[in-house]
């Protein structure tokens, strides 16, 4: 059994940026368990320089479930040479930039350091943030939404024991899938099911230490899937998985 604290975060745009690329920036589809860290961190009153140090390697599991359709749109930005500052005519470059548009998703996160849960906690009762909280960009101003604290029930085990497909309704780690072949995920008429790879650490040097192959349903849709563990939320009527 899992103690979650659960909570809805939305936004007209959102840009999560892929560390890899450079002059084209493009989104991950969700953000990434870092990013995640950060508006964390910017709700609870975190230094945005070191909020990592409470993150990184003290055992958080999130989950993410997709709760409108992706869809992405390119807007250009003109980028200003201002390292000569005595000119007055200043140079520029234009670039476009992937952002998601209407975004929102549903968060879970699940931690015994009460240091963090706790603020955490309150400021989603009270819909307070520390410092702006944002989707991944300043620009990118985000929102937020308290949705309840709820023990889930944790599911594991063998195939045996967890038997044929469940409904998975967050982004499912392909660590997590009971079988590595095609038949381990049902494909269903009308869903449209990506695997990406994503940052899921990050050490307080903003060093990638890990990178996790999640598997989404662009609309948001459940997917069914064999998986060795999952955690069932039943008050939500949710079954979701945690990295």
């Amino acid at each position: 059994m899992a103690e979650l604290i659960v909570f809805d975060i939305f936004a007209d745009f959102a840009h999560f940026k892929r560390p890899y690329t450079t002059t084209s920036p493009v989104s991950f589809p969700i953000p990434s368990k870092p990013t995640l860290y950060g508006m964390i961190g910017a709700i609870i009153g975190l230094d945005k320089d070191h909020y990592l140090d409470h993150f990184y390697d003290r055992g958080f599991r999130l989950g993410v479930k997709i709760l409108n359709p992706l869809n992405k749109i390119y807007i250009a930005e003109n980028l200003i040479n201002t390292k000569d500052s005595f000119s007055r005519f200043k140079t520029h470059t234009q670039i476009k930039i992937e952002f998601l548009k209407d975004v929102k998703y549903r968060i879970y996160v699940f931690h015994a350091d009460k240091s963090i849960t706790a603020p955490l906690l309150q400021n989603l009762q009270d819909h307070k943030s520390h410092y702006t909280f944002s989707m991944g960009l300043s620009e990118c101003i985000g929102n937020f939404e308290f949705i309840g604290k709820y023990n889930s029930i944790t599911r594991s085990g063998t195939s045996r024991q967890i038997p044929g497909y469940i409904d998975i309704h967050s982004v499912i780690p392909s660590s997590s899938l009971a079988e590595q072949d095609e038949s381990v995920i049902k494909f269903e008429a009308g869903k449209e099911i990506f695997r990406i790879s994503i940052t899921s650490e990050m050490n307080p040097a903003r060093e990638i230490r890990q990178m996790t192959d999640i598997i989404f349903e662009r609309k948001g849709a459940s997917i069914p899937a064999k998986v060795n563990t999952y955690e069932e939320i039943e008050e939500l009527k949710e079954n979701i998985i945690l990295f």
